[in-house]
Formats: structure tokens, C-alpha cells, sequence
């Protein structure tokens, strides 16, 4: 299943996808800025992608200028409490500030507020990675805890939405509208919001 909008791509992740994404992520000028720094081995990421929830978990390919670019996630969504996790990291250094970066993050975001209907987004940063602070910022993430060298940061609707507009106005065209390429899993409860947003072919523009 793949998304489409504004020239970026998210794909969902696969187990094609495994070994790239172990060989990006065992990149010392990639994981200097990860939490986990260590070595993964292949049985690692083998055992790891089994445990992935797929059909409350979404682990996303970002791909913009024909290249795969980095890993961007929703995970643990507590029903109860309604909120998540979500995290990303970049494959290749140089793509530090690319707007698709930031249309990338805003998107989920948006799915995650608008269609989802999750209340609280929860990111963990490395301290040393301030370009993913600025961002997670200007999207509307506030900083609420600082420990062991890691950032811990909030974003609910309405924090969100503060910047919306300007977002909006400044990384994504009103023609272009979001829209979604191969089949959706119905069992996904993601995947079954998704699909209900789609039918309705409504421009990201349009919701308030």
C-alpha cells in the first residue's frame, strides 16, 4: 500500500525492505542520531520485523526522486488512552531539511489527528539530533521531559493544528490531493479509516 502526495511516496514497509533498512541503520552517520546505536544483526531485524503488529503497527518507506530515503512509523497505539508513538529516521544524511521530510512527518501526522482520530502523538529524539527537534517542533510537538540524553515530546490536535495552515500553504499544492496506490488490508483498523477518507476524495485542504 502506498500514499502518494505532493511528489513523496510512503510505502509500507515489507520484508524486502528488511535488509536495506538494517544496512541504513547500522550506517554510523545514521545511527549516531538513532536511540538504539548498537549493531544489528540480520537475526535481529529478522526477529523484529515478525514482532511488528500489522494491523495496528504502520511502518512506512518515505521515497521522494526515485530513491528510498528513510523509515517513518506509527507504533503501540493504546486504544484506551488513544495516542501512539511515532518516529522517523533518514537514510542518507544530506536529506537533513529536505521539505519532503517535513511534508512526510506532517502527513502522518495528519492521518493520525484527522483520520485516526488519535488524540496524543509520543516521539523520543536523541538530544544531538536538533534538525528532527526543529521539525517535530515547527509540526507541533512540544518538549515535556529530558532524560539520559533524549528528548521526549507531545503533539495533540490542537498543538497540531497551530500551524497548519502555514504548513499547508508552504509544502504541499492545492491540486495535488492525497491519494493511495495497490489494495488496502481491510483488517487493518488503520487501513479501514484510511480507506473510508479516500472514497470521500476529500483534499487535505479541506478539513479543518
Amino acid at each position: 500500500m502506498e500514499v502518494e502526495t505532493n511528489g513523496l511516496t510512503l510505502r509500507r514497509m515489507n520484508y524486502h525492505d528488511i535488509e536495506m533498512t538494517r544496512q541504513h541503520r547500522n550506517n554510523s552517520q545514521v545511527n549516531k542520531f538513532l536511540i538504539n546505536k548498537k549493531y544489528i544483526s540480520r537475526k535481529q531485524q529478522e526477529l523484529w520485523f515478525n514482532s511488528i503488529n500489522w494491523n495496528k503497527d504502520y511502518y512506512w518507506i518515505i521515497k521522494f526522486n526515485e530513491k528510498e530515503n528513510g523509515l517513518i512509523y506509527i507504533k503501540n497505539w493504546d486504544e484506551n488512552l488513544n495516542e501512539a508513538e511515532t518516529n522517523i529516521f533518514l537514510f542518507h544524511e544530506e536529506d537533513k531539511g529536505n521539505p519532503q521530510i517535513i511534508r512526510a512527518i506532517w502527513l502522518i501526522a495528519f492521518l493520525c489527528f484527522e483520520i485516526f482520530k488519535i488524540k496524543k502523538l509520543l516521539s523520543k529524539t536523541d538530544s544531538k539530533n536538533i534538525s528532527a527537534i526543529e521539525i517535530d517542533n515547527f509540526i507541533g510537538f512540544h518538549q515535556y521531559k529530558s532524560e539520559n540524553n533524549l528528548i521526549f515530546s507531545i503533539c495533540n490536535k490542537d498543538s497540531f493544528n497551530k500551524n497548519k495552515e502555514k504548513i499547508l500553504n508552504k509544502f504541499f499544492r492545492k491540486h495535488n490531493k492525497v491519494c493511495i496506490k495497490n489494495n488496502l488490508n481491510l483488517n487493518s483498523v488503520f487501513e479501514q479509516k484510511l480507506d473510508i477518507f479516500l472514497n470521500k476524495k476529500i483534499s487535505i485542504f479541506d478539513i479543518s
